[in-house]
């Protein structure tokens, strides 16, 4: 985790002094935080992204954290929980480097509509597979990552854009906003998940136990 974080920090470097600002507030303009956020609450395009972003990263969140758990206790399979991740990983870095290509053809709004439509799809397909299916187990994973690897840089131009309309609205330009509590949702996202894994858990130990008691008590 060290040297992770140390690449990030310089990741982060790099690109904080290689990006040019290129769109500038009105020379003129005041940036009280109040009204930043009084203007967030206006933006309906944004208030859109805000809740996809939360839905987004609860998907991910619970994908991520329940597969340990689904391979563990379902299929009874947990010397596939690596491969299965790994080719999920694989699988959304080449859908994100895809979406240039694919933008060529369709807009961001109706090609983001698109491939949520899909994983919404895939995922409730999913819940059918047989436990001993392992491989349609795989190729759904691998079809949900190539269809949600877009996610990112779609949802991050289209803030760009919530930018441009508030500025256009209000005639007060406040990326900055725009954009760190974008990343306040997605942090939102990934706790609501966090706490609602963790939470089924509890509610389905405290049940086994208390059923395991109950026919204890019988025996």
């Amino acid at each position: 985790m060290g040297l992770y974080g140390c690449i990030s920090a310089l990741l982060f470097t790099l690109t904080f002094y290689g990006t040019k600002e290129r769109i500038s507030p009105p020379p003129d303009q005041k940036t009280p935080v109040l009204q930043d956020i009084k203007d967030l609450g206006h933006n309906k395009p944004w208030l859109v992204l805000f809740g996809l972003a939360l839905i987004i990263m609860i998907t991910i969140s619970l994908r991520a954290s329940s597969g340990t758990f689904y391979f563990k206790y379902y299929t009874q399979r947990p010397d596939l929980i690596g491969s299965f991740a790994m080719v999920y990983m694989i699988a959304l870095a080449i859908g994100a480097a895809s979406t240039p290509l694919l933008t060529r053809y369709v807009d961001k709004r109706r090609l983001l509509i698109i491939l949520m439509s899909i994983v919404a799809s895939l995922s409730t397909a999913f819940y059918f597979v047989p436990r001993d299916n392992i491989a349609l187990m795989f190729g759904l994973q691998i079809m949900i990552g190539l269809a949600l690897g877009p996610k990112s840089p779609l949802v991050f131009s289209m803030y760009a854009d919530t930018a441009d309309f508030s500025e256009w609205k209000t005639g007060r330009r406040a990326t900055a906003m725009i954009f760190s509590a974008a990343a306040f949702a997605q942090k939102l996202g990934g706790a609501l998940a966090g706490a609602t894994i963790g939470g089924c858990l509890h509610h389905w130990v405290m049940w086994l136990t208390k059923y395991k008691q109950a026919h204890q008590s019988k025996a």
